[in-house]
């Protein structure tokens, strides 16, 4: 499953408190659309099947303040996460982050990461997997063309972790 909004102005970005109408498109796009594609997927998942989210290591939690991190590392249901989302949207439109990053698609990827460890991983069978893999910096519209690594190499990180069983 991947999701993935974001501008190149948002990654650059250390000034600026993000644009709300910009920051509530990457959260609908890379949080909300990925949980709910997810979870509607989840009834069809083979019993010995595996999600695998594609995030990014801008979703680490040392980008975020020290508040987000211990929200975000702490057990969490996915009604925590989504009022996670609320309090992200509503520190942009007041133009406050109170501890996460400015960069959007970095508070995005920290709350799917966060909803993977902590609410996907318990909704998969025991014989199922959930799994969040960052491809790598790659190539691409988002990416632009100084990234290290072809959209190729990023695709097939991705289907080597689909298929071993970790």
């Amino acid at each position: 499953n991947n999701a993935a909004l974001g501008e190149q102005w948002d990654f650059a970005n250390t000034s600026d408190i993000r644009d709300n109408d910009f920051a509530k498109k990457v959260i609908d796009c890379n949080v909300i659309g990925t949980i709910n594609l997810t979870e509607q997927l989840l009834p069809y998942l083979a019993d010995d099947g595996k999600i695998v989210i594609v995030s990014s290591d801008l979703g680490k939690l040392s980008y975020q303040g020290q508040r987000i991190q211990r929200a975000l590392s702490k057990e969490c249901s996915r009604q925590d996460i989504i009022d996670l989302v609320e309090d992200y949207l509503s520190s942009c439109q007041q133009k406050d982050l109170n501890g996460w990053s400015i960069q959007s698609y970095h508070a995005s990827k920290a709350l799917i990461n966060a909803y993977v460890r902590h609410v996907l991983s318990k909704l998969v069978k025991e014989t199922q997997q959930a799994i969040a893999v960052h491809p790598g910096w790659c190539k691409s519209d988002m990416g632009g063309s100084n990234a290290p690594k072809s959209a190729e190499d990023g695709a097939n990180a991705i289907l080597y972790l689909s298929l071993i069983h970790i």
